[in-house]
């Protein structure tokens, strides 16, 4: 571990060192590639790469007694493209394929269950997005409806790390700029799908569906030819609940916060280079209907991206 977070932070002063050395080039005007919910016009299409380190920690307490710990760590690798439809729409689709994972599990000593240390990699999971840009009266201002499918129609499995089952995200988004500055935000609604997972034991976990409410805003920095960006979410969610043979996760309701920031730079008038640090964490059970249920689940999560992507 020690060695990765080594190796992760020599890559970030690389590329910052690359960031403020690369050759400047004269562009009067560019594709706002910059912008938080880009709109690629009819017969014009986007790709884009990205790869990073994820990891990933959830901790169960009941009765404020630690009852187990899962750590995800691994790399990810995203392909994607978006093309436009005409009449401010636009359809986008990206795969994500997991490598060098690793997931372990430990658990309370009064559960006799035994620490489980399991490496994985392969295809994780597919989306599938809607933009529909909407009108406003100001050429300052964007506004736009944003429909997300996110899923794997392979099973979930813990030795390939599989998203399972579907989830569906609608959001309205909104973006303002005065000068150099924009500030942009989201509305969003999401609906995480059941997921059934066959462990490594053979045993299957049902995670529940549940739901999550609540908003981004976010500020950006632009320049001729780079950009920073910062952005803050909260989100409400209902119930988070896990059920398997052996063991249970109940929980009740919570909320989630978290933040980005994020790098840009045009290499060219329709390339672009991003380096963006997020990180988030979901709390159940703090919101809750029972004063006597001690039962309080933690998620954490943060990753680091490099991001290419190129307009045709």
């Amino acid at each position: 571990m020690l060695k990765t977070l080594v190796l992760e932070d020599q890559s970030i002063k690389l590329f910052l060192l690359l960031f403020f050395s690369l050759p400047l080039y004269a562009s009067d005007a560019h594709p706002d590639l910059a912008h938080p919910f880009f709109l690629v016009e009819d017969n014009h299409s986007v790709v884009y790469m990205k790869a990073g380190h994820y990891r990933e920690k959830q901790e169960f307490e009941k009765a404020k007694v630690r009852q187990d710990i899962f750590e995800n760590d691994h790399y990810f690798y995203k392909l994607g493209a978006a093309v436009g439809l005409g009449e401010k729409k636009q359809l986008e689709m990206n795969i994500e394929v997991n490598d060098y994972g690793k997931l372990y599990k430990e658990y309370s000593p009064s559960l006799n269950l035994p620490s489980q240390h399991i490496s994985y990699r392969g295809f994780h999971a597919m989306e599938l997005m809607f933009l529909q840009h909407l009108e406003t009266d100001s050429d300052q201002d964007s506004l736009a409806f944003h429909i997300k499918l996110k899923g794997s129609p392979l099973r979930g499995r813990e030795i390939n790390n599989t998203y399972q089952g579907f989830d569906l995200a609608l959001s309205l988004l909104w973006a303002h700029q005065h000068g150099p500055w924009r500030i942009h935000g989201k509305v969003n609604s999401e609906i995480i799908g059941k997921k059934e997972i066959i462990q490594q034991t053979g045993e299957l976990e049902i995670i529940d569906a549940y739901s999550q409410f609540g908003t981004l805003l976010g500020l950006q920095w632009l320049q001729d030819i780079y950009w920073l960006e910062v952005n803050g979410l909260f989100y409400l969610t209902t119930d988070y609940n896990s059920r398997s043979p052996s063991y249970n996760r109940l929980t009740d309701k919570g909320f989630a916060v978290g933040g980005k920031i994020l790098a840009g730079y045009y290499l060219t008038p329709k390339t672009t280079l991003t380096l963006e640090h997020v990180k988030k964490g979901a709390q159940f059970n703090l919101i809750t209907e029972s004063t006597s249920d001690a039962n309080e689940f933690e998620i954490e999560v943060q990753y680091t991206q490099l991001g290419v992507t190129w307009l045709f």
